[in-house]
């Protein structure tokens, strides 16, 4: 998908129900390869400079990395990574569609959502549509994080991420500049 199609559709990615990594999957998390990409990543002088023309994506303390690093550690499922534009994804959902993740595990659609991250197209419309259909599968504790949401800032997914703001069944995280929130309670 290109950078012009994630403007265009509305996407939403959420974590669903996991199993646990297989024997082959740890081995592979685990190997030297992994031990030593990581090791470089940490050590690489670059990494600044890439967070920074990232438009902070990857800010350590303000970045949206760390919004998901915050959802993913205290999701109250842990999950798989399933990524769709926000119409499709929501008719596979609804049909409990066996699909493969991100990382090509078996899943199988349907039922609670942990965290979603919604981002697409940045029209008031369609980040509200996106939310309610999240909204209705969002487990209590669940987050929903809101991509280009940052105050009152030139898209039109902020004007949702105030509404959410005034929503009693939500609470505010905290902003990287964009939102994120976690689900107090059920509808």
């Amino acid at each position: 998908m290109n950078a012009l199609s994630r403007k265009l559709m509305s996407a939403v990615s959420v974590l669903l129900p996991s199993r646990s990594a297989s024997p082959r999957e740890k081995k592979k998390m685990n190997s030297p390869l992994v031990r030593e990409s990581d090791q470089r990543i940490r050590d690489d002088e670059y990494i600044p400079w890439i967070c920074h023309t990232t438009g902070g994506w990857l800010h350590e303390s303000s970045g949206n990395l760390r919004a998901f690093d915050y959802a993913i550690k205290n999701m109250p499922i842990k999950g798989s990574v399933v990524e769709a534009f926000s119409d499709d994804f929501f008719d596979r959902w609804e049909s409990g569609l066996a699909i493969e993740d991100l990382f090509d595990r078996p899943v199988k659609l349907g039922g609670e959502i942990s965290f979603a991250y919604i981002d697409g197209a940045h029209s008031y419309e369609a980040s509200k549509k996106d939310f309610e259909n999240i909204d209705r599968y969002l487990v209590p504790g669940g987050f929903v994080f809101f991509d280009d949401s940052k105050g009152k800032g030139p898209f039109e997914s902020s004007r949702t991420a105030q509404e959410v703001l005034n929503n009693p069944r939500y609470e505010l995280v905290f902003t990287t500049p964009n939102y994120l929130f976690r689900r107090t309670e059920s509808s």
